[in-house]
């Protein structure tokens, strides 16, 4: 049997984030309790892609909190400008 290994940090934090086993089962309309089971695997196995390509809206990347997205985003034009000017 194979499980996603290297995604069950992954998995466990998307499943906290929303709201842990049964809320996400609810999300995902699965029913309690055998749902909140289903999803309680994942922490081990990783959530299945089927399940991440079904439901995109509920299974984006968390953002790393290392990553400063002011430094990602490229000046605006006008303060390039007034920059060049000087």
């Amino acid at each position: 049997m194979v499980f996603n290994g290297g995604m069950n940090q992954q998995a466990i934090q998307l499943i906290d984030a929303h709201g842990g086993d049964t809320a996400l089962a609810k999300k995902l309309g699965f029913q309690t309790p055998s749902g909140s089971r289903r999803v309680h695997n994942w922490r081990d196995r990783g959530i299945p892609p089927r399940i991440q390509l079904d439901h995109p809206e509920l299974f984006r990347p968390i953002p790393s909190s290392s990553a400063d997205p002011a430094s990602t985003q490229p000046a605006p034009v006008a303060q390039t400008a007034q920059k060049e000017a000087a």
